[in-house]
């Protein structure tokens, strides 16, 4: 969505682009989540779930889209396509688990 956003004459298209211009520290953004998950799923036993973990965050990097230059796209490089993917991703897992966890509770 921030993409599309960014790229036509929205009314908070400046503000994305504000966003996006902090790219560049965006990375820390998603390491601590990904590594929390991963630790957090295995000592739950949950393999599975970090093998996805890993394999979508591998996927996403992929090498031959990963080559990419990074201001080819208007400004939009893949670098923070992931990043937006990514952090989508967890804060909609995180949504989906609080959901379960105040389901179960109550």
């Amino acid at each position: 969505m921030l993409i599309v956003l960014s790229g036509v004459g929205s009314p908070v298209a400046g503000l994305v682009k504000a966003w996006m211009s902090w790219a560049p520290v965006t990375g820390l953004t998603s390491a601590d989540p990904t590594r929390i998950m991963v630790v957090a799923s295995v000592i739950l036993l949950q393999v599975a779930t970090a093998t996805a973990v890993v394999a979508a965050k591998s996927t996403i990097r992929f090498p031959e889209i990963n080559a990419q230059k990074a201001w080819e796209n208007g400004g939009i490089g893949i670098d923070d396509v992931t990043e937006y993917f990514l952090v989508g991703s967890f804060a909609s897992w995180i949504v989906a688990l609080g959901g379960l966890a105040l389901t179960m509770a109550g």
